[in-house]
């Protein structure tokens, strides 16, 4: 029982596979994007969150309250703690600063009336964690709110500060690569359908270019198997689609050779045939009609051509097996000298006038071989030179 299977085009196995990897690819590329750019700014704000805080913890211990004079808390604060800092943003929309909490809690700065939105939450929730004693001051924290993310590192102040500076807290907002990348998908929509598109339309004519001398190929293989050994004229750009050209018209070229051989050969075996048989059948009937007085030579005739006919049927047969590859040898060691010469008294009584002898002397060799097809060799070339030699 044989398997049937479900054959598909070279032209949509080549095509479907490629446009799924283009349509893949941007969806690939944007999960990858967001990821980094994500990682990128949570490190950028670490950084930022670090540097501040070695600064804020470096200005706190040189201040001296009294300095203060009779400035408000909160303009002291930015232009003796946040001036001197050099603190950079990879993005527009990332802020770095600090939240100073007095000791009850109340927010010394930035103004209460300055802090509103996401900052209003950050100063709460700093302010709950403070209580609770989960925010730690020896490590910078990530810190997810509803709003928006930050980076926050807290700094508790010498006791030599006033109450109402506490607590520090320094922070960096964290960019929104949500809202960022969320400005830009219809683009990258656009783009991808685009580049599809166009992809789509190249990929069909590189593989249409591939898949039309392919048919043009089997359809001569086609041929060839219905008799038509003309050659394939085209020439192919592709190497490979060249290289094949070129075997499939050797293959042809060979089939062709060997359809005229089997025929050459099947014509001389008949031609061959014929004359034993003619004679078989004169005799017969000669012997028949009582037209021979001596009926014995008549049927040694008959004889002789009997054999020769089955000669000419074992070749046939041999080359049968030959050409199917069924033919068995039976390799033994053969000394030629004596094999020729016992051949050659075999062969000598059908010589009739002609005279058979071998060269004096012959070499001594050794071969393996198959017997009879060495013995059937000798025979048909001894058989040839009687036919066409004088003497």
């Amino acid at each position: 029982m044989t398997r049937r299977f479900s054959a598909k085009k070279l032209q949509t196995k080549i095509f479907v596979p490629i446009l799924l990897i283009l349509l893949i690819f941007p969806i690939f590329t944007w999960t990858a994007f967001s990821f980094t750019a994500n990682n990128y700014f949570r490190r950028m704000a670490e950084r930022n969150t670090n540097r501040l805080a070695q600064q804020v913890r470096s200005n706190i211990r040189e201040w001296d309250p009294e300095s203060r004079m009779n400035r408000p808390l909160s303009d002291t604060i930015r232009r003796e703690w946040i001036p001197p800092l050099d603190i950079t943003s990879p993005d527009s929309s990332s802020k770095t600063s600090l939240l100073v909490i007095g000791s009850d809690f109340t927010l010394a700065f930035p103004e209460a009336a300055d802090v509103s939105g996401p900052l209003q939450e950050l100063y709460e929730e700093c302010c709950r964690r403070i209580q609770e004693n989960s925010l730690s001051a020896q490590e910078t924290l990530p810190l997810k709110l509803s709003s928006r993310s930050f980076m926050i590192r807290l700094l508790e102040s010498p006791s030599t500060q006033p109450t109402s500076l506490k607590y520090v807290v320094c922070y960096s907002t964290v960019p929104d690569t949500a809202s960022l990348l969320s400005s830009t998908w219809k683009l990258l929509i656009a783009v991808t359908a685009l580049c599809l598109a166009l992809a789509a339309v190249l990929i069909w004519f590189i593989t249409r270019g591939i898949t039309r001398p392919l048919n043009h190929l089997c359809r001569k293989a086609h041929e060839i198997g219905k008799g038509d050994y003309s050659p394939i004229l085209s020439c192919f750009q592709a190497e490979e689609l060249e290289n094949l050209k070129v075997s499939i018209n050797q293959m042809a070229e060979n089939l062709r050779q060997s359809e005229e051989n089997t025929i050459a050969f099947f014509q001389n075996a008949s031609h061959d045939l014929k004359t034993p048989l003619a004679s078989i059948s004169g005799y017969a009937q000669g012997i028949q009609c009582g037209v021979f007085a001596d009926s014995r030579q008549a049927a040694g005739i008959i004889l002789s051509e009997s054999q020769r006919m089955t000669q000419l049927v074992e070749s046939i047969l041999t080359i049968s097996k030959l050409d199917n590859k069924t033919l068995k040898l039976e390799m033994i060691p053969i000394d030629l000298e004596e094999f020729l010469y016992e051949q050659i008294q075999i062969l000598q009584g059908s010589c009739a006038e002609k005279k058979l002898r071998a060269a004096e002397p012959l070499p001594a060799i050794q071969v393996r071989a198959d017997a009879g097809l060495l013995i059937r060799v000798l025979q048909n070339l001894v058989s040839n030179c009687l036919q066409y030699a004088e003497k």
